[in-house]
């Protein structure tokens, strides 16, 4: 046997457990994929395979800005996959625009859910909406994939905590349905995301509850910033907000949304500096707190541009597509600066905030938490 072969052979056998893991994961995985691609029967909506399309251009409409947008006819043949009528053909019409904004247009392999009507020799059919299930279990796939080869254990426990808080999150929005105060279930949910998150990926240490004190007491002064802010000034116009149809409380919707999103970004500046001052305080047991304070300082200085332009892109990036929708429909720039931007630049700004204050505080608490056991424990 080649030298190659020798190491690659070694390689192998060092890393046995784990390939043997990956391997049970993407089986596990592909057993997932094949279900949802075959779960007709979980449906009680009737689903059809489109296996052909015809397209034929029916006629044009001028926009309110003087654009032209040409409407199709499709004209399609699917295949029942449930139901009392499964295996049998259909065809069904459908109008689109090229466009898309308030339609769609189907192309062969689309799954579709339809509502059946007429007799088994004359059915006919209304398009309900797409199935989605499969694409969306690709992407989840392909996550879990990428975060247990990658992260190995750590991934396996990060995926554990997002489960979690989705759990936690479906349990607090049915809550605030049935009556609950949805800031007080924010409060709530804003404790449990922490821990669990914080928990999970760094375990239970010093630095992790360093983080979590750190992480509540930001979260908490940037809410007494916004609710002073609030009070004092002109507040944005809150049924102006995307998907509201009850007028009650729209400002603790806006606030709980702003809070909630603002932090992952303060969990993630808050662990790492933690994480950062544990370290230097391992590499040297007899380091000042005025150096620490000074390398706390640099590394809030890298994280902290980062993180901020990260949040931007996401708050922006959420609006480009309504932004361009709504300006192509009509609307003027200056009605969705006043009414739409508004929002964002909040959420941003409330953010932003939220990470620039997290350096700090969460260097004297490592810095006073941390140096303390040191000297207790030396």
């Amino acid at each position: 046997m080649t030298r190659e072969g020798i190491e690659i052979k070694k390689i192998i056998k060092e890393k046995r457990k784990r390939i043997i893991s990956i391997c049970a994961v993407i089986f596990l995985l592909m057993a997932a994929m094949v279900f949802t691609y075959n779960n007709y029967f979980l449906y009680k909506e009737d689903v059809v395979k489109i296996t052909a399309v015809k397209n034929e251009e029916v006629y044009e409409k001028e926009g309110l800005n003087g654009e032209v947008e040409k409407y199709y006819n499709q004209e399609i043949t699917a295949i029942i996959k449930n139901g009392e009528y499964k295996g049998k053909s259909i065809t069904l019409n459908n109008t689109c625009s090229y466009s898309g904004v308030k339609d769609e247009g189907y192309k062969k392999g689309n799954y579709l859910f339809v509502s059946l009507s007429g007799s088994e020799d004359k059915l006919s059919a209304n398009i309900l909406s797409v199935k989605r299930d499969m694409y969306v279990m690709v992407l989840i796939c392909v996550f879990i994939l990428g975060i247990v080869i990658f992260a190995g254990k750590k991934g396996v426990l990060s995926i554990i905590s997002i489960i979690m808080n989705i759990i936690i999150f479906t349990y607090a929005l049915n809550e605030y349905v049935n009556g609950k105060d949805i800031l007080k279930l924010c409060n709530l949910m804003i404790i449990l995301f922490t821990m669990i998150s914080l928990i999970l990926a760094s375990g239970i240490n010093k630095q992790t509850v360093c983080a979590i004190i750190s992480t509540l007491i930001s979260v908490a002064l940037i809410f007494i910033i916004y609710k002073i802010t609030k009070e004092n000034f002109e507040q944005p116009e809150y049924m102006m907000m995307e998907y509201i149809t009850n007028p009650e409380h729209l400002d603790h919707i806006f606030m709980a949304g702003v809070l909630i999103g603002g932090l992952g970004a303060i969990m993630d500046v808050a662990i790492s500096i933690s994480v950062a001052v544990n370290e230097l305080i391992n590499k040297d047991k007899n380091i000042s707190v005025k150096n620490l304070i000074s390398s706390v300082k640099e590394i809030g200085y890298d994280i902290m541009g980062t993180m901020i332009n990260v949040l931007f892109f996401t708050y922006m990036c959420g609006t480009i597509p309504m932004l361009i929708l709504k300006i192509k429909n009509g609307y003027k720039f200056l009605s969705i600066i006043k009414f739409q931007i508004p929002f964002e630049i909040i959420r941003f700004l409330v953010g932003a905030i939220g990470i620039v204050v997290t350096i700090p505080i969460s260097g004297f608490i490592a810095i006073t938490i941390l140096k303390k056991r040191r000297q207790v424990n030396d």
